[in-house]
């Protein structure tokens, strides 16, 4: 407790000790500390996952501009020595896939 006495003249006197204490606040501070922190490790976490997908897209956008699925020509052409309607003269899909791979090769 503090008594504050003014005598006439405006000065003030005062008596007793005042002491703050704010344990409350200490916990308050590291409670919201420690949620920062998480909220930093989460705001992170969400950083790398965009940076992941942003690599998709552009592997994809990269996949379609080339229209050949991601395949090398060279991985193309042994597709194409694979599926080639001379090597499989009784299959309904090879002179499709064939001409698929052929048009996409040349892209």
């Amino acid at each position: 407790m503090v008594d504050l006495t003014m005598d006439g003249s405006g000065n003030v006197t005062t008596a007793g000790t005042v002491t703050f204490t704010s344990p409350q606040l200490n916990e308050d501070t590291s409670a919201l500390k420690r949620k920062i922190e998480n909220q930093q490790k989460k705001l992170e976490l969400q950083e790398q996952r965009i940076q992941l997908l942003e690599r998709d897209l552009r592997l994809a956008r990269a996949s379609k501009s080339n229209n050949n699925l991601g395949f090398t020509k060279e991985e193309l052409n042994f597709i194409l020595s694979r599926v080639h309607p001379d090597k499989n003269p009784n299959s309904k899909l090879a002179p499709d896939l064939t001409k698929k791979i052929i048009n996409n090769r040349k892209k």
